[in-house]
């Protein structure tokens, strides 16, 4: 009997069947024993114990509930499994200590143990059918590597504990072909921890990010990532050389910054903007990628381990604050702005989305295809050029806004567009982020008036104009003139409205000056864009008008006769009023040596 005892515990334990089914399994011997004087130990068990239960228990069946082995092949599995031994533990042993590295994987088959943090909180309760320090699978320290961290938790039996134990020892005697696959894993979960954001990630997780990767090949010169498009994919550089912006990256990965975005709602259908690009400058390159999309259903099924990630409100943010008159926003009101960016959809060929010279209801941003952008005014030369994607197109819709925020109502009529917007003109499909008229005036005037400087709107009719000689003195080449000529000056300014047109054209002869005293006016050259409104400084165009004109005053100077070319373009957004100063009036004042110090 002591002996088919010792058959029985033997057996059982290197099944992985719990030693308490021990006593009703020797029973069963002790009849047969009565009955006949020779008979098969292991026989006996397998006719006592249910095929299933054996199946559910045995050291292959535990492997396959590790995540990290779900998709393992199955002789691997099966090598792995020949290798756990039986362990035994009394209460309060100490099975795995923290604060060294992982010698063990563990399977629970009896007993409970407790898992204790470094700072002695109880993290969690383990018992039968449960698994710790799946870590080990992957951990370097059954390698040649000297990666391995110590672990900041310890296991402790609380009662009398019987496990199935894989060692990093035995991990160590495995055969080539389950050492490479095993190697294959633990090379990308390695590769996923490079990233800070994941560097703590559970095992599991990065299992399941692991079998969304796919291998990519480029050539020198190619552009992985180009600075203010959508980020599509997170990549790890796994062969060859890569620049950031000219510069190489400090890590092989590039980003990072979708894991900000994959709790938000609008993710992966709007993507973040990429702040470089990335190209290739060896002879070629080998990356591991993760798209948008893939790395959304990994999120999708483990929510929890990424609630901690500091996630901005929205996506659409990284827009937004392309625009330079949304960076200078709070983000109280940028957030509510952002919220009323719409995908809209154009798949007819030269379909206007916006049309010169009709009411500007809206901006919007590119996120796939081209946008054409033309113009049939009596210029020069007409309007063409592209919008393409991480572009924008009508942020002057933002400055006219903005700038009546302090008037009830606004006015009738929205601004026209200086520019028609045209999609698929270049083949293809348009997708763009819209920002309508009304959702942008609803939030800047209902919610968030108070928010915006009274400095920078509009006056209403109840304030007073501001002094022609006080606008005057705001021009920097001018402050320190005499008095009196400023006042002469003053007396030639006259009142005139311009809507929608050019106020001055680049390259024109420069025969007036004017200064804003309501309403915004754009600013624009082949390279810049900018606004200027009143209140602001400078609120004026025509620097160059005065210095001819000073220049001309001077017994001294050889001044060309004609004026000087005006550098940019100025149109009037909407309603514009201004004071304009022309160079024939300006002319008749007389300047003498009345400049000051």
């Amino acid at each position: 009997m002591k002996e088919n005892d010792r058959k029985v515990e033997q057996w059982l334990s290197g099944h992985g069947i719990p030693l308490s089914r021990k006593q009703k399994i020797m029973e069963e011997i002790h009849r047969e024993l009565v009955e006949h004087s020779e008979f098969d130990v292991v026989r006996e068990i397998l006719s006592i114990l249910p095929h299933e239960e054996i199946k559910s228990c045995s050291p292959l069946s535990r492997l396959r509930k590790v995540p990290l082995l779900k998709d393992m092949d199955e002789g691997v599995l099966v090598e792995i499994s020949e290798k756990l031994h039986p362990e035994k533990y009394t209460p309060g042993q100490i099975i795995i200590k923290k604060d060294e590295t992982l010698q063990m994987m563990l399977f629970i088959v009896d007993g409970h143990v407790n898992i204790e943090k470094t700072d002695a909180s109880l993290l969690e309760d383990l018992g039968a059918g449960d698994f710790y320090g799946q870590e080990l699978l992957v951990s370097p320290l059954w390698t040649s590597s000297s990666d391995a961290k110590p672990i900041n938790e310890s296991v402790r039996a609380i009662d009398d504990v019987q496990a199935l134990v894989l060692s990093a020892t035995d991990m160590a005697t495995l055969g080539f072909s389950s050492r490479r696959s095993i190697n294959e894993l633990r090379m990308v979960v390695n590769i996923l921890q490079k990233v800070p954001k994941l560097e703590t990630m559970d095992k599991q997780v990065l299992k399941a990010m692991s079998h969304q990767l796919s291998s990519v090949s480029y050539k020198r010169e190619d552009c992985i990532v180009r600075e203010n498009q959508p980020v599509g994919m997170m990549f790890f550089v796994t062969r060859g050389e890569v620049t950031k912006n000219e510069n190489p990256p400090e890590a092989n990965f590039i980003g990072e910054e979708l894991l900000d975005w994959v709790r938000d709602e609008s993710f992966p259908t709007i993507l973040p903007l990429s702040t470089c690009t990335v190209k290739v400058v060896s002879d070629d390159a080998e990356v591991l990628i993760l798209k948008a999309k893939n790395l959304k259903s990994v999120v999708s099924r483990f929510m929890l381990p990424f609630s901690n990630f500091a996630s901005p409100s929205d996506v659409r943010l990284t827009w937004l604050k392309k625009v330079e008159i949304f960076q200078q926003m709070e983000e109280q009101v940028l957030e509510a702005i952002s919220k009323c960016l719409k995908p809209m959809n154009f798949n007819v060929a030269k379909r206007h989305i916006l049309q010169e010279k009709k009411p500007l209801k809206m901006m919007f941003f590119v996120m796939r295809g081209v946008v054409s952008i033309e113009s049939d005014s009596a210029m020069d030369v007409n309007v063409k050029k592209t919008c393409e994607i991480g572009s924008f197109y009508g942020e002057e819709l933002a400055q006219w806004v903005t700038t009546w925020v302090s008037h009830k109502p606004f006015p009738a009529k929205l601004p026209l567009s200086p520019c028609s917007a045209l999609c698929g003109v270049l083949g293809g499909s348009v997708e763009i982020l819209a920002l309508k008229a009304d959702d942008l005036k609803s939030v800047v005037s209902d919610q968030f008036r108070s928010k915006f400087s009274t400095e920078t709107a509009l006056p209403t009719e109840s304030d007073q104009p501001r002094e022609p000689l006080t606008i005057l003195k705001n021009v920097e080449s001018v402050k320190t003139m005499d008095e009196e000529v400023l006042k002469e000056i003053c007396d030639h300014l006259t009142k005139k409205t311009y809507k929608d047109e050019y106020i001055i054209r680049k390259d024109k002869r420069m025969e007036m000056m004017f200064f804003i005293v309501g309403g915004v006016v754009s600013v624009t050259n082949e390279s810049s864009k900018h606004y200027r409104r009143e209140g602001e400084r400078p609120n004026h165009s025509g620097d160059e008008l005065l210095q001819h004109w000073m220049q001309s005053k001077s017994t001294k100077a050889n001044v060309p006769a004609e004026f000087p070319p005006s550098p940019f373009s100025f149109w009037a957004i909407g309603e514009v009023e201004v004071l304009i100063l022309k160079a024939e009036d300006l002319a008749k004042v007389q300047l003498g040596d009345r400049i000051g110090s």
